[in-house]
């Protein structure tokens, strides 16, 4: 029973967290505008003849479907981290933090590739 209010703990703040940070990743992942003092405001996908950012450009949908599968497997990583690596609540929230940015990391460089957006954390790609 504690291990699974641990494991929901830990999936409730690192959802609050990436809900909350979401937008700031994006601008990061793809240099876009997007931040945490302005949204979408300056992102990319209102400027013509740029390349427009692959998450803001998508319906809010399939934005929002990406953001829940980010969440899934972030889950599955602080079940991991709390299963088998130590059953303590910072160990969940430790593992759901890194699980949010490596998964989030990961659909970001999925979609720049797909998609052919030119950078990918600062780094150009074609």
């Amino acid at each position: 029973m504690k291990n699974l209010l641990r494991l929901g703990v830990a999936i409730l703040v690192i959802t609050a967290l990436a809900y909350w940070s979401i937008l700031p990743l994006c601008g990061l992942i793809f240099s876009c505008g997007c931040s945490f003092e302005s949204g979408i405001t300056f992102c990319n996908i209102f400027e013509a003849g740029q390349p427009n950012c692959p998450w803001c450009s998508q319906s809010a949908f399939a934005f929002w479907m990406l953001f829940g599968a980010i969440m899934v497997v972030s889950a599955g990583t602080i079940w991991f981290a709390l299963k088998w690596v130590k059953p303590a609540i910072g160990m969940g929230l430790l593992g759901g933090l890194l699980g949010y940015l490596f998964w989030g990391s990961l659909a970001g460089l999925a979609y720049a590739l797909v998609r052919h957006y030119p950078t990918f954390y600062g780094i150009n790609l074609y």
